[in-house]
């Protein structure tokens, strides 16, 4: 399908767009791609201002023709994966001290893309994230839930056989990588506190003994709750492609070749 200016400001609601850079469709693309505005805060897509610095870093090519681009949610707000960590919205939309100095879900933008988390060395990306948004999610929650979107960027000439895979959409999962401050409970808002490495204090919702990371608790009126881990201070430092992602729905059907 053509590519328009409208459809690339929602990139996050990932419609169907895959072009060719070098067809005449996809140099409209990139031109395009170039001058969108990213959907809600009307501020460009600024990849070509600092790629080819990022580019230095993570060892991978600093020309955007030479990438795979997919689209993929990097993690909905307020609901746990099934490590059972929790992202709350009002964390996402934090501003980040500094180094960062930035809204906390914004940080995902310029980090590196990785394989299966093998991330202790940034030579080794795949890619890029080029970009990365809050938007609230059309489809699920009754309009209630947000989700951070991120434009991934993976080297064909690094890695073609990945980038191959990414295009021909054999995968099309991925998986968020963050630090965090402290985790709470979910149910009560009680910092669970670790001091060097063994558990110090816990509230009574959630058991520090069991292996799982879902309590079912039931409270006085009869009523059972979900309870998980919420991360506060978050601090994201990468975006990997997986086989099996933490959450389900962290899959990528928006594919743009440039």
């Amino acid at each position: 399908m053509a590519a328009t200016t409208q459809g690339l400001r929602a990139y996050t609601e990932q419609a169907d767009i895959v072009e060719d850079a070098d067809s005449p469709a996809g140099r409209e693309l990139v031109r395009e791609f170039r001058d969108a505005y990213d959907q809600g805060n009307a501020q460009p897509l600024d990849y070509s201002t600092w790629l080819p610095f990022a580019a230095k870093t993570y060892n991978i090519s600093a020309d955007i023709n030479d990438y795979v681009l997919s689209v993929t949610p990097i993690c909905p707000a307020d609901i746990p994966n099934r490590n059972g960590v929790g992202f709350p919205l009002r964390e996402l939309m934090a501003f980040a001290p500094p180094p960062s100095n930035r809204m906390v879900y914004k940080c995902w933008a310029g980090c590196p893309v990785h394989r299966e988390h093998d991330n202790e060395d940034v030579q080794t990306a795949y890619g890029v994230v080029l970009d990365a948004s809050l938007h609230k999610s059309n489809r699920y929650g009754g309009g209630e839930l947000w989700k951070v979107m991120g434009l991934a960027a993976t080297d064909k000439k690094k890695h073609p056989d990945m980038a191959q895979r990414v295009l021909n959409r054999s995968i099309e999962t991925y998986s968020m990588g963050c630090l965090s401050s402290y985790l709470s409970c979910s149910l009560c808002g009680t910092p669970i506190v670790y001091k060097d490495d063994k558990l110090v204090s816990c509230c009574s919702h959630m058991d520090p003994e069991s292996n799982l990371e879902f309590y079912p608790y039931k409270d006085q009126h009869g009523q059972t709750h979900a309870v998980y881990r919420n991360a506060h201070g978050i601090q994201p430092f990468e975006l990997s492609i997986v086989e099996d992602p933490a959450w389900p729905i962290a899959l990528g059907d928006t594919i743009l070749r440039l």
